[in-house]
């Protein structure tokens, strides 16, 4: 139980980083209209070495700090990041085939989908003073949609590697699907 509360925390910190540095990345980019929408990196992992519980904890608390970096409704990612948790947590028990691109191509979906339906929910409110143009939507989603390959092949990685590092052991043996 301890152990299991302890890869919760550690995976909430790595995502508050990464949030972090994802906004710093982001205010930098802006000079030259680049935006980077990267939410479907922070679920994932989640579904690897969290039980559903307290990866749907992940993925709220991570959503909640993507509401703020992407000045989005109170809730919209701590939703939206909970429910494909629970699509990622269900895909990994139904598939057999653990090609490392398999869930790559998973997230980059989930972060397409994102982005569609919060374009889709701001065309519709139009009064959250953020207007975004169809030209810069679509490219924003183009640009994130190439970057996120590689993001989150690193992300996976790199969370792993954290985790061997502070529990000594092995995601692929202990899996707590």
């Amino acid at each position: 139980m301890k152990r299991k509360n302890s890869k919760l925390i550690i995976l909430l910190i790595i995502n508050i980083i990464m949030i972090a540095l994802l906004g710093l990345i982001n205010s930098t980019l802006s000079k030259w209209g680049i935006f980077l929408y990267l939410p479907g990196v922070f679920f994932f992992f989640s579904c690897i070495c969290l039980d559903t519980t307290r990866g749907m904890i992940a993925c709220v608390i991570t959503g909640l700090f993507l509401d703020l970096l992407y000045n989005s409704y109170f809730g919209y990612f701590g939703f939206t990041l909970a429910l494909f948790h629970i699509f990622g947590k269900e895909w990994l028990r139904s598939t057999i085939n653990n090609k490392p691109w398999r869930p790559v191509l998973f997230q980059w979906g989930a972060n397409t989908i994102l982005g569609i339906l919060w374009y889709l929910i701001l065309l519709i409110e139009n009064q959250r003073g953020m207007y975004w143009e169809t030209t810069r939507f679509i490219s924003d989603i183009v640009i994130s949609s190439i970057i996120i390959i590689p993001i989150s092949f690193w992300v996976t990685k790199f969370n792993e590697k954290i985790m061997n590092i502070i529990f000594s052991y092995d995601l692929a043996i202990e899996n707590d699907l």
